[in-house]
């Protein structure tokens, strides 16, 4: 079973860990995340996951929140 509040934790941190390190040219789809290790992918196309990798759309790791605020 996946705990879902860490799995999006994870998935976050190793989100972040490549933006730190890399330049992104173009925008990911999500991440896949390994259950047994804790190590993980960003992934820009669609991929084959291993069987103990989950995949994680980038909508859940980055939501987007539009609060507009009216004309003040």
């Amino acid at each position: 079973m996946v705990n879902s509040q860490v799995f999006i934790k994870d998935a976050r941190e190793i989100y972040f860990k490549y933006l730190a390190n890399n330049a992104i040219t173009s925008n990911p789809i999500g991440v896949a995340l390994d259950q047994n290790t804790g190590k993980g992918r960003v992934l820009f196309s669609y991929a084959t996951l291993l069987p103990t990798e989950k995949f994680l759309q980038f909508k859940y790791i980055i939501p987007k929140t539009h609060h507009r605020r009216s004309g003040s």
